[in-house]
């Protein structure tokens, strides 16, 4: 679990300027600082040591941010924040997008699953998109899911922590360009 966008993941108030970490890398840095910079009056507050709140029709945090202390291992649970982080910063590079066009934006959904897994899934009217967090990190995958009423092909593959951050920015595109 070396991946440096774990590491950040450990880190509370990861938004705030004095706090941002070094560990952050690929520019992210700038673009949290430059954001936290921001005025957002009532839009975007901070909510608890990791996560803001934004407008309720594009928080998609708003449920998961309650189930994160239902996951009881630390390992899986690491993973999720970092996930959740990274759709938290996708939500803050496109709000100006998402707020003009009038985006309302299913939440993600958190479930805990019997064999110690963590199934995260963000759906829609006509597709779905899952991550399987398993207990063996390296077993984890992703997944999405069409009725065919859309142009996305059905396609999952094993969930690489190195690619974590090229994979939330493609599926919030997907999202957008079919929502």
């Amino acid at each position: 679990m070396d991946n440096e966008l774990i590491k950040g993941a450990r880190y509370s108030s990861l938004f705030s300027p004095d706090e941002i970490s070094n560990e952050v890398t690929d520019g992210t840095k700038e673009e949290l600082l430059a954001d936290s910079r921001t005025s957002y009056s009532d839009e975007i507050f901070p909510t608890d040591s990791y996560f803001l709140s934004f407008p309720r029709n594009i928080d998609i945090l708003r449920l998961a941010r309650k189930e994160i202390s239902t996951i009881k291992d630390d390992n899986i649970r690491t993973v999720i924040l970092a996930i959740m982080l990274l759709f938290q910063q996708e939500i803050l590079l496109n709000r100006n997008r998402l707020i003009a066009n009038g985006y309302v934006l299913p939440p993600l959904i958190l479930t805990n699953v019997e064999d110690g897994s963590v199934l995260m899934e963000w759906n829609f009217r006509d597709f779905r998109i899952g991550i399987s967090i398993e207990k063996k990190i390296e077993d984890s995958s992703w997944y999405i899911a069409s009725n065919g009423k859309v142009e996305i092909a059905n396609t999952s593959d094993i969930l690489k922590l190195s690619e974590l951050k090229s994979l939330i920015a493609t599926f919030f595109s997907l999202v957008l360009s079919n929502s």
